[in-house]
């Protein structure tokens, strides 16, 4: 996101680290939660594009999901169920919205379809609802859902993680603020550099008109390079700025090109945003499919478990035909690697084992996870009608 990576955005950056210190240190805390919610509101507002509906919008949608929440409580259950089939209805329905009118209803489409927003209400139902959270005023929770680093982009905080900064700011000492301003740095340098450098010769700037088989190959590839470091710098820079404000942001990336499998590689690419979709997809769709006739083919439901997962994430991701695929040909990726490791631990083969965990193979085996994921990106990258002219080359 361009603003992130604006004067504007460090200028005021910078004073809401002056009111944050103020409150922080000379108010000895009084007041700090109230001035968190103030400075992401207000970055909430700058994010709309100087729109005062869209910052009422964030709050009003804000306030009625948490009231939802604290009534349907712990105990009722099937309420509960109610009202997350209901957040999914609506994030679907609101997804599909093309935003552009002037009515209430498409004021709501930059919020609740901003998709980060969505993840950060669902955690907090669940979690909610199961325990896990214990207290939950009301200003921890729109500090919460607001927190600007994080805002539009992730990595996804979890409510018990920020509650904990948010009560007890790690101290920002000498040490910290190098850090904290390093890992700026590093974003801006990965966002504003390499990924800009690269963005030219990569799939998003493909020309239809001249493009080959080949050409597509090879921007795909690059591809791989630009999204990595736009995105990972990204998560730099709000993991340095967070960290500046007291809070502690979970990392994002681990690597994830060197991974040997497409398994590994969703646990170390936009990680929180993979866990989550552990922990409030996969998981759950498991779980209900133990109910069932499949809880002898526990095989079956991870297939079943996920094809679904990533279909609900190419979704999340946007709402073309292209993204559904996208998500489709990770799901079967996935499904892949899943009965592959069960032959392989199941084989009565010793020597395949000690084969297949040799450095040539691991190398191999990175190498192949990579160009699958690179190749990917063609369904996320270009819509329907140009993927439409690309396979029509291909046949």
């Amino acid at each position: 996101m361009i603003f992130f990576v604006s004067a504007g955005f460090y200028l005021v950056s910078a004073f809401a680290f002056l009111l944050d210190r103020f409150f922080s240190v000379v108010a000895a805390g009084r007041y700090r939660s109230i001035c968190l919610v103030a400075i992401n509101m207000v970055f909430v507002y700058l994010l709309g594009k100087n729109s005062i509906r869209y910052a009422l919008v964030t709050v009003i949608v804000s306030v009625l999901f948490y009231l939802a929440v604290k009534l349907v409580g712990r105990r009722r259950k099937r309420l509960f169920g109610i009202l997350v089939v209901v957040m999914f209805l609506l994030f679907f329905a609101v997804k599909m919205q093309p935003g552009t009118s002037d009515d209430v209803f498409s004021s709501i489409v930059p919020v609740f379809g901003f998709s980060f927003f969505f993840l950060r209400i669902v955690h907090f139902a669940f979690d909610y609802s199961s325990g896990k959270i214990k207290v939950a005023g009301f200003l921890q929770f729109m500090g919460f859902i607001t927190f600007f680093p994080v805002f539009a982009s992730g990595p996804v905080m979890r409510f018990q993680q920020y509650c904990v900064n948010h009560l007890s700011p790690v101290p920002l000492t000498r040490d910290a603020c190098i850090s904290a301003g390093n890992r700026i740095l590093m974003g801006l340098i990965k966002k504003g550099i390499f990924a800009a450098l690269l963005y030219d010769h990569s799939l998003a700037a493909l020309s239809m008109d001249s493009a080959g088989v080949l050409d597509v190959i090879c921007r795909s590839l690059v591809y791989s390079f630009v999204i990595y470091f736009d995105f990972s710098g990204y998560s730099d820079m709000a993991i340095g700025l967070s960290r500046l404000f007291g809070f502690v942001v979970p990392e994002n990336f681990d690597y994830p090109y060197l991974k040997r499998n497409l398994i590994d590689f969703w646990n170390a690419w936009h990680m929180t945003f993979s866990f989550w979709l552990r922990d409030y997809i996969f998981m759950p769709i498991g779980q209900r499919l133990f109910r069932t006739r499949l809880k002898k083919k526990p095989l079956v439901i991870a297939v079943i478990s996920y094809v679904l997962t990533f279909l609900f994430c190419g979704f999340w991701h946007g709402k073309g035909i292209n993204f559904i695929l996208w998500g489709l040909y990770h799901g079967l990726g996935l499904c892949g690697v899943k009965v592959l490791q069960e032959s392989i631990r199941r084989t009565s083969f010793v020597a395949l084992r000690d084969v297949l965990s040799s450095k040539p193979a691991g190398f191999l085996c990175v190498l192949i996870t990579f160009l699958y994921v690179s190749f990917g990106w063609v369904f996320f990258v270009l819509d329907s009608r140009r993927l439409y002219v690309i396979f029509s080359k291909l046949l």
